[in-house]
């Protein structure tokens, strides 16, 4: 499925497929048990599903939600709210303009976790809280350049 351009909230179920979906004005959310889901812009809060298959989000204007049991999972830009990010078995990317304050929740069981970002003090100093979980996958937070 592929949708250029929603100007009101969407909500999108798929047993098998991918989603496509350039331009999201309002909240966005995505249910899948198979295939990848790219997001090109979403303006309001995002809710993504995934059993097998990668997410992309390249920019998000509110809070993400973002769940893979088998698949990759990456955010280009989040700029604002709450980033819930989790993998089983996946590896997890996320970046984050310059200026804006970060509170960092990182883990991976058995992967490696990254950040360039300086952590602010506490979440309520912070514009933005990353929560980012992984079981079996690398978790890499990083400043857009």
């Amino acid at each position: 499925m592929s949708v250029e351009q929603v100007t009101g909230a969407v909500t999108i179920n798929t047993a098998s497929g991918d989603v496509r979906l350039k331009d999201a004005a309002a909240a966005v959310q995505v249910n899948t048990a198979s295939g990848d889901t790219d997001i090109g812009r979403a303006g309001g809060e995002v809710s993504l599903n995934s059993a097998s298959g990668d997410v992309t989000v390249s920019r998000a204007e509110g809070s993400v939600k973002a769940r893979s049991a088998s698949g990759d999972v990456r955010i280009s830009s989040i700029t604002a709210g709450r980033g819930e990010i989790s993998t089983v078995s996946g590896d997890i990317s996320v970046t984050v303009p310059a200026g804006i304050g970060v509170y960092l929740d990182l883990s991976a069981v058995s992967g490696d976790v990254r950040s360039d970002l300086e952590p602010t003090g506490s979440d309520g100093d912070a514009g933005l809280t990353l929560q980012c979980r992984s079981i079996s996958g690398d978790v890499r937070v990083s400043r857009a350049g």
